[in-house]
C-alpha cells in the first residue's frame, strides 16, 4: 500500500500507524497504566467515506467468530450511538450536534497550561442487524 501521510509534515503513513496498532511496542492502555485494552485492536484503512461511515464500519465478533450473537449476550450494548469529533459541525447531515469548548489542549505542561477547543457530539438510535438463520438477516433500527 502506497505511504499516506497522515497530515503534510507527517513521517508516518496510514499503513504505518495500522501496523503499530497491530503490534504495538509498548501496551496499550486507556489513559492509564492500569487500564490495558481488554481485546486487541484491529485497524482498518477504509477509503473514500464519511466520518460516520468510517466510524458505522462493522467489527469482526469479539468473543467468537463462529457465534456473533454472542458478542451482544456478553458486552450488552445499548440501542444508542455517541459520536463525538473535532471539526466540521456538519459532518453528520441532518442532525443537531451538541458543541462544547473544554479547556483541555495543552500548550504547556510545565505551567499547566490549556486552551480551548471546539467538540462536536451527537447521539443516534442505532441500525440493529439480527441474524435469524444462516441466510435471513432482519434489520431494525432501535
Amino acid at each position: 500500500m502506497p505511504h499516506t501521510p497522515l497530515t503534510q509534515d507527517s513521517h508516518f503513513g496510514l499503513e504505518q500507524l495500522k501496523q503499530a496498532l497491530i503490534k504495538p511496542v509498548y501496551v496499550l492502555s486507556l489513559g492509564r497504566k492500569s487500564c490495558p485494552l481488554a481485546t486487541p485492536l484491529l485497524p482498518v484503512l477504509l477509503t473514500s467515506v464519511s466520518l460516520r461511515e468510517a466510524l458505522d464500519h462493522s467489527f469482526p465478533s469479539i468473543i467468537d467468530s463462529e457465534k456473533p450473537h454472542l458478542d451482544a449476550i456478553w458486552l450488552r450494548p445499548n440501542k444508542l450511538s455517541t459520536y463525538t469529533w473535532e471539526g466540521n459541525v456538519d459532518e453528520f447531515n441532518g442532525e443537531t450536534a451538541l458543541t462544547t469548548h473544554p479547556w483541555d489542549d495543552p500548550i504547556n505542561r510545565n505551567r499547566w497550561q490549556f486552551k480551548q477547543r471546539t467538540m462536536h457530539q451527537i447521539t443516534v438510535h442505532q441500525i440493529t442487524v439480527h441474524q435469524t438463520t444462516q441466510h435471513q438477516v432482519e434489520v431494525e433500527e432501535a
